[in-house]
């Protein structure tokens, strides 16, 4: 079997990426599997896999125009915080620069 020393050759990268692929594959099969399984179950309770497609299309498209709707006031409420924060730096730092410097470790030393 001179086969068998031509793959121990052969770097081992190349088998990390041949198990990947298969078990992308068998992933991708299960995946394939579990989703026709589902679509005989909803078949056979009297529903239709289009027609679940299209309810899940129009509650997403429901929550999408709520999410448009709030996205002004979420922008505006946004903007105020943004604005109140730059306030509060701006009233820090004023505070800060009117009081008197003196260094903290001067305080702690004796005499100077």
């Amino acid at each position: 079997c001179g086969h068998s020393g031509h793959l121990k050759q052969q770097p081992p990268s190349r088998d990390i990426l041949l198990e990947h692929d298969l078990e992308s594959k068998a992933a991708l099969e299960a995946t394939r599997r579990n989703a026709e399984i589902a679509a005989i179950e909803l078949r056979a309770r009297g529903g239709s896999p289009r027609r679940r497609l299209k309810q899940a299309r129009l509650i997403a498209d429901e929550q999408k125009q709520v999410r448009d709707a709030k996205e002004p006031e979420r922008q505006e409420q946004e903007l105020w915080e943004t604005m109140l924060a730059k306030n509060r730096l701006a009233k820090q730092r004023e505070r800060d620069s009117l009081a008197p410097r003196t260094p903290r470790w001067g305080s702690l030393c004796p005499g100077s």
